[in-house]
Parts: structure tokens; sequence; C-alpha cells
């Protein structure tokens, strides 16, 4: 009942009922983000001194007793991996400590395809123990016959995928995952849904997500979902109000969505509801209101840990970034500081080393440069952010960098670069590829005198 109510969304009343269950075996929670934070380290410490070996044993060779107590830590880090990073990452740390000493094939590969997802959140190569923990998975698999932990590997080895920005092949594994098990255990199963839908925004399969978008809203809605209604109208729904040319939808979306979203802490879905939020204010050209947003977040998002995920902090810097150089059009007496921490971000988001970051980073390098005047260098970094954004598959960013550049080159020059966008744009259903290029790349861009 416990994982159902956390699946769906009813994230404080699973979560009360699950600390019952787990309180009635010996097991506590930890209720702050510095205390799941800290047992994290100690859990992981823990792996690392005892190691990844265990005796195998079949289910029927294993108590009920020991079977319901690496259940129920299955499920809290399951439940609440999407929901509340660092609790969930530390419960499933604990899960897989639990899991390798009662020996449950089935049990053991649940918990190593899951560690292996939360290893990869981290962002950047494959580290030895994700490596470690993903062969136990993949040997297990073959031994074994437990359709459900094969399932729930290959799903979360694909959702793995989409955080390291391997937006196509995310893609085609996230929609293949679960199709010969449509009635597969509840959570991560929504999860490799939404995934999948998230990774058309990056391809640039823009009339691909609002389709899947919106059949898995009406879907959701019908059985009163809240995890699937909260995470698509905080994110997807607007990008497509934001295609269509409507911020003001964009707006009731996430006022919506929020409303019906637990306020304790700062969860995954207030950040999306933050990030989202300022993306329609930098549509709607209010670099200062997308700013104030962010800022708005700062001390909550600290405290949550959240920046410790490679992505949401990527994506964070990244929209940051861009709401400083939009401020800086409608702020000239503040624009050279401005410009300045958003230099700083683009190198940050460099430095993370990974194809998709340094795309964004040659994004917010032309939007910066081209804030401060540096024509020759907006131009450069222009070229560089089709370039990159091409080859990490971002096609929707490769248009806006195409854009910009066949405005700051004028007709005589940028004329066909111009044109191609807009039409790639409008094919996918961009009602005004304008705004929507100045959305991801702020800032006046004049054509030169």
């Amino acid at each position: 009942a416990a994982e159902q109510l956390l699946a769906c969304g009813r994230i404080d009343e699973g979560a009360l009922v699950l600390r019952g269950v787990l309180a009635s075996m010996g097991i506590h929670a930890p209720r702050t983000a510095l205390g799941a934070l800290a047992w994290l380290l100690v859990h992981r410490l823990w792996l690392r001194v005892i190691g990844l070996r265990f005796k195998d044993r079949s289910p029927d060779e294993v108590s009920r007793e020991d079977r319901v107590r690496v259940d129920a830590l299955y499920s809290i880090g399951l439940g609440l991996s999407i929901v509340d990073v660092i609790l969930g990452a530390c419960m499933q740390s604990r899960h897989l400590i639990a899991a390798l000493e009662v020996g449950d094939r089935n049990q053991v590969l649940r918990a190593a395809a899951l560690e292996a997802a939360h290893l990869a959140s981290e962002g950047g190569a494959e580290s030895a123990r994700e490596l470690e923990v993903t062969e136990i998975a993949g040997v297990l698999t073959e031994r074994g016959s437990d359709t459900e932990g094969e399932t729930f590997a290959r799903g979360t080895r694909a959702v793995g995928m989409f955080l390291r920005g391997r937006w196509r092949e995310a893609h085609r594994a996230l929609v293949t995952a679960y199709e010969k098990y449509p009635n597969h255990r509840a959570g991560w199963h929504a999860n490799a849904k939404l995934f999948a839908v998230y990774s058309l925004f990056y391809l640039g399969d823009l009339l691909g997500q609002a389709r899947r978008a919106k059949q898995l809203l009406a879907e959701a809605e019908q059985r009163n979902d809240l995890y699937i209604i909260v995470n698509l109208r905080t994110t997807s729904m607007v990008d497509i109000a934001l295609a269509g040319d409507d911020p003001a939808a964009g707006r009731a979306h996430v006022r919506e969505a929020m409303d019906q979203w637990s306020q304790t802490g700062f969860l995954v879905q207030h950040w999306k509801a933050m990030v989202w939020s300022a993306e329609i204010e930098l549509y709607a050209g209010e670099g200062l209101r997308a700013m104030e947003i962010l800022d708005e977040s700062r001390r909550p998002l600290g405290r949550s840990f959240l920046l410790h995920v490679q992505f949401l902090r990527s994506i964070t810097t990244f929209t940051r970034a861009r709401a400083l150089v939009a401020a800086a059009s409608a702020a000239p007496e503040r624009r050279r500081a401005l410009v300045g921490r958003a230099r700083r971000l683009a190198r940050q988001l460099d430095r993370e080393g990974m194809a998709w970051t340094a795309a964004l980073a040659c994004i917010v390098a032309a939007a910066a440069a081209n804030a401060a005047g540096d024509r020759a260098g907006a131009i450069a970094s222009l070229e560089a952010a089709v370039h990159r954004a091409n080859l990490a598959d971002m096609s929707i960013y490769a248009w806006a960098a195409r854009h910009q550049l066949g405005v700051m080159q004028g007709r005589a020059d940028g004329g066909r670069r111009l044109r191609e966008a807009e039409e790639a744009m409008r094919a996918q259903g961009i009602v005004s590829p304008g705004r929507y290029a100045g959305m991801l790349l702020p800032g006046r861009w004049t054509v030169p005198t």
C-alpha cells in the first residue's frame, strides 16, 4: 500500500505508512536531507568495506521475514528515487546492503539495478562501482527467470542513459523496456514513460513529445495518478504551451500542479516547477522575473542536496546563466556584472565534461558574448553551439543557435540559416521561432549595420 501511495505521488501519506512498516522491523529512515546525506556516506563506505559479494540463493531459500524486510527497503528506495533524491539514495544503499546479506538473487538483481541508476545520476564516465553493480545485474539477469527484475534492470539502465545525455539510446531503451510487461510493478514503469517523453524534447521531436505527453496526462488524470500529472504539468506541458506561444497556459500548468503536490521539503518536482517557471519568463522576455524565481528557491534548493545530481545541477546552471543574460538587457547598469556571472557559469557547464553540457556551455557563451558586444565571439560560440548540439542529438538547441546566427549575419550571409532554422522549428509545432530561440539564447541579437 505504501509503495502504491509513493508511486502515484501521495508522497506524504506513502512515506508515513512506509516509515511505520520499516519501524516495525527496526529500520528507521533519516528525517532530514543532511541526515540522509550522512547515512548515505556511511552506507557507501560500508559497501566498500564489505564489497558486493553475496551467497546466491533462490527465493525459496530465503525466509519470509527477510524477503519482506528487503522488499520494504526496495519500495522506499524506488518510491523516493525521483522525488527526494538524497533520501532515496540513502535508503537504496541500505536496500543494497540488506539484499546482499539475504542473497535472494531476484532481490539482489533489483537492488543492483537501482544502485546503478543512482550512481549514474552523479554523471561523468561510468565509475568502477557502477560498472560492478551493472555487471552483477547482467549476470543475474542471465541466470534467473525473474521477468520483473529483468524488466526493471533494463528500465533503470535506460534512465542512466538519459541522465548522461544519451537521449536517442535512452528513448529507444525506455520505449522497449516495459513493452512486454505493461503491468509491471508501479513506480519505475511511470518513470520510464516520463523519461521517454523528456528524451523527445532534447531530440527535437516536439510533435512526438506533445502527442505522447497529452496521452499520458489524459490516462493519469483518469486514474488520478498525481505523480505523472505533476511531473508532466511542470515540464512537458510547459514545453508544449511555449511551443504554441502561450506562456499563460504554461503558468497555469505549473500552478495547478504544485497546488496538488507535497509541500514537505524541496523535492524534485519543486525543482521542476522552479526551472520551467523561469523558462516561461525567459520566453516572455522577463529576464529579471526569471532571476527572481531562481533566487527565491536558492536556499531550499541548496538544503535539498538535489544539485548533487549532475543533470539537475547542469540544467539549473544553464537556466540561471540565461536568466542573467536576459536580465542584463533589462538592467544595463548591471550588464557587466551579470554577463560576467553568466560567463563563469558557462565555464562551469563546460567542466561537467559531458557532450550535452558542452553544447549548453557554448549556448551560454554565445549569449554572454552577444550581451557584452563581442560580435566575433558570439558568432564563434554560435557556430560551436550548432556543432556540439548536433553531436549531442540536441536538435532544438542547434536550431535556436542557427536562428540567432542567421539574425546576426543578416539577410546576405545568414538568410539561409535563419530560414532553415525557422522551417525546422515550425515543422515541430513552434508557432513563434524567434521568441523560442530568444528563450534559449536570450538578448538583443541584431543585424550588422
